[in-house]
């Protein structure tokens, strides 16, 4: 084997080992995230490198609450938006293959996703507890609600209202006491 030949094996060798070397690694970085059915999310990330992440709830990018527990690990966490139907990672600071686990809590198995370095996860579907209500939602739950304590629920209610009216020819005393009912029983709800 002459000098030329151990050239060229030592060329492509400078060009092939960088290139295996890169290829696939799996780094350090594991990341974890948990969305609680308190509408709360929780990532926790074992990293060596500081944190630099893209954390975002269908389109829209949230900031998290940052907590360095120590050297390696740190956790994000923070409020779920309202109406947010999926979540997505991107930590810009990694430098190889990762996994990101995912769960919903309380809905059985968590999803792995494998993640290339600074790539965005695909979109993860949340589960319709760990999303907080809109407010459109929660106001339609309290006229259901209201409805049904008195339509299917009710009937000592109407039997009441009904038993005032008999005892009472003029409308005035009727609609005292049926709203001071309606105050008292309100209170009472609330408390």
């Amino acid at each position: 084997m002459g000098f030329a030949h151990i050239r060229a094996i030592g060329a492509i060798a400078l060009v092939i080992v960088p290139i295996a070397a890169s290829a696939h690694e799996i780094g350090t970085t594991q990341a974890h995230a948990v969305f609680r059915k308190d509408h709360t999310y929780v990532i926790e990330v074992v990293t060596s490198r500081t944190s630099e992440t893209d954390i975002r709830f269908d389109s829209l990018r949230v900031v998290p609450r940052v907590d360095v527990k120590s050297r390696g690990h740190v956790r994000f966490s923070g409020e779920i938006p309202q109406g947010a139907a999926t979540f997505t990672w991107q930590y810009k600071r990694a430098y190889a293959t990762y996994s990101l686990t995912l769960e919903n809590e309380g809905h059985g198995d968590a999803v792995r996703q494998w993640l290339e370095a600074d790539q965005r996860s695909a979109p993860f579907p949340l589960a319709g507890d760990v999303v907080p209500p809109t407010r459109r939602q929660v106001v339609r739950q309290y006229l259901e609600l209201g409805f049904t304590h008195i339509v299917p629920y009710g009937l000592d209610h109407i039997l009441f209202v009904l038993g005032i009216f008999l005892l009472s020819t003029k409308l005035k005393p009727v609609l005292t006491q049926v709203t001071a009912f309606t105050i008292a029983h309100s209170i009472t709800l609330g408390l």
